[in-house]
This record gives structure tokens, sequence and C-alpha cells, in this order.
């Protein structure tokens, strides 16, 4: 290796028996890694005479089970006609507040962003859903889109990731039976037993919204999006939809990851 170094132009130093230190010359300014130390040796070797080697350790590349399960939502999600999307988990606060009609949301905050629009980390879906929607009104109708993706949850000073699951549909004559037939199918499919609550919810519509439970927890939110949230995104459309917390329903693997 040190003969091989020299050739390469690289002074060489031995600090132990089976340890040395590599010198860079300052016009190297491509070298950055080990990596591209151990490529200037095998180029010095010549590749042609390097001869082919068995792996050491032999793994199988797989999917984690929380993926498979995560799969499992979007397939479901797709059989019902839906797009799936995929929007940052880093935000704009106002995304997930002024323009859904929340006052507050507990979520994280980035210390030093870049920009406002990446300054929280998302702790909800739907509102993203309802913001590409305003960024397609020139689209042809009707829009059904989904995003099965992560959030992060922030109580009393302690953090922690899961995957949620949202749907939005907005059409000329949508209602809130057409989201709930899609929550009922996706359940159904995943043999899930659940129930309804109806609740209130600045989001969306008083007496047209609920609050889905499964196992006595409540783990969702499902409704006809208020019209004052359309008119703030100038959206012209009914627009209903749901979100749901998937580490809620037994049959999945979709753990949440705690972290402090």
């Amino acid at each position: 290796m040190e003969e091989v170094l020299n050739k390469r132009r690289f002074d060489v130093k031995k600090i132990e028996k089976d340890m040395i230190t590599v010198l860079i010359p300052p016009y190297r300014t491509d070298i950055l890694h080990w990596v591209d130390i151990a490529e200037e040796i095998a180029i010095g070797l010549d590749y042609n005479k390097m001869g082919p080697t068995k792996w050491k350790v032999l793994t199988t590349g797989g999917l984690l089970q929380e993926t498979e399960s995560e799969n499992i939502v979007r397939d479901i999600l797709v059989g019902t006609g839906a797009i799936e999307v995929i929007t940052n988990t880093l935000t704009d606060p106002d995304i997930l507040t002024i323009n859904v009609n929340i006052e507050e949301h507990n979520f994280v905050k980035i210390s030093n962003p870049v920009s406002k629009n990446y300054s929280v980390i998302r702790n909800i879906i739907f509102p993203n859903l309802i913001n590409i929607l305003s960024k397609n009104t020139h689209e042809t109708y009707p829009q059904v889109i989904f995003e099965v993706g992560e959030v992060v949850k922030l109580d009393k000073g302690k953090t922690w990731t899961q995957t949620n699951a949202a749907y939005m549909l907005a059409d000329t004559e949508t209602s809130f039976e057409d989201a709930h037939k899609v929550l009922d199918q996706m359940m159904r499919l995943l043999e899930t037993n659940y129930n309804l609550i109806e609740t209130e919810h600045p989001s969306f519509i008083r007496g047209r919204s609920a609050e889905i439970e499964i196992e006595g927890k409540i783990c969702g939110i499902i409704g006809e999006v208020n019209p004052e949230v359309l008119e703030k995104n100038q959206i012209w459309m009914p627009t209903v939809g749901f979100e749901i917390e998937l580490p809620l329903i037994p049959s999945l693997e979709c753990k949440k990851k705690y972290t402090y």
C-alpha cells in the first residue's frame, strides 16, 4: 500500500505495524474520505489485475414490516381511485393553522429555518392535501388524493414519529358519505372495527364531522371541509376527507418511534 500510494504521489507515515497515515497533497481537493484513498490504491494496483471475491457476510434485503403495512394502506386507497401524493414533512405553520381554521397547533419548530416554508414539522397531514387542492383548481374534477406519511407529535416535551394516512376528495356533489365509504372500505379490508363519534372541528362543517374511534381510542377525524377553509384556500368545490393514525390500527405493524 505504501509503494502504491507513493506512486500515486501521496506521502505515507507508518504509525503502527498495521496502521498508516496518508498525507494528502493540497491540490487533491477531490479527496474527501478514506474511501477515496482506497480508490487510489485500487487504481494503483490496476483494477484489471484484481480478482473477484465473495461477500464475507451474506444478507438478503427486504422491507420492514412497518413499510409493508404502509404499502397495504396505499394499495387500498389506490384501489378506491385516489392518487398518491408526497408532501414535505417540513412545512409552513400557516398551512397547519390559519389555512385550516386552527388557532394553535402543538408542533415541533425548527430553531434556525431556511425560510418560513420549512419552519415546522407537521403533526397532521390533511392540511397539506388541502394546500395541494388549492394549487390545482385549474385541473378537472373530481380530484381524489391521499398520502401515507410520517408526522411528528409533541406532548409535554416528549416527541415521537408515527405514520398517518390522509384522504381528500373534491367534486361538485361530494358529501360526508363519500369519505365514509372509503374509510369503511379501508377498515373492512384491514379487518378492524371502528366507531364514528360526532364532534366539532374547526376545519370541518359542524354536524358533518366525526372522530374515528378504535378500541376506545380516538385515532382520527373525518368530515366535510368547512366552507371558510375552502374559501381561504380558493377551492370552489365541496371537499371531504379523513385522517387516521396507523399505529392505532391493530392489524398493522406501524409503531410509534419515541425520541426525547
